[in-house]
């Protein structure tokens, strides 16, 4: 039976993300005007996947608390 995941992993992941855009950040800077396409479409994909990981882990948040939210509606 599958768990599914935890909401510690999500966050990991999200921190893990963070980290590797600013790492590619940082990377970039030290370049200068040495920056290639290719580099500019990886960092706009990192972003694309580190904004899409923190909308899901809002999303995840707000879905425990409508939850808890009827629950507690119901139990009035």
């Amino acid at each position: 039976m599958s768990e599914g995941i935890s909401f510690e992993e999500l966050i990991a992941i999200v921190n893990e993300q963070t980290k590797q855009v600013k790492d590619k950040i940082s990377d970039m800077r030290d370049k200068g005007d040495e920056i290639s396409i290719g580099e500019m479409f990886e960092m706009q994909m990192a972003m694309n996947l580190l904004s899409q990981l923190s909308e899901m882990s809002t999303q995840v948040v707000s879905s425990a608390n409508g939850a808890i939210i009827q629950v507690a509606r119901n139990i009035k």
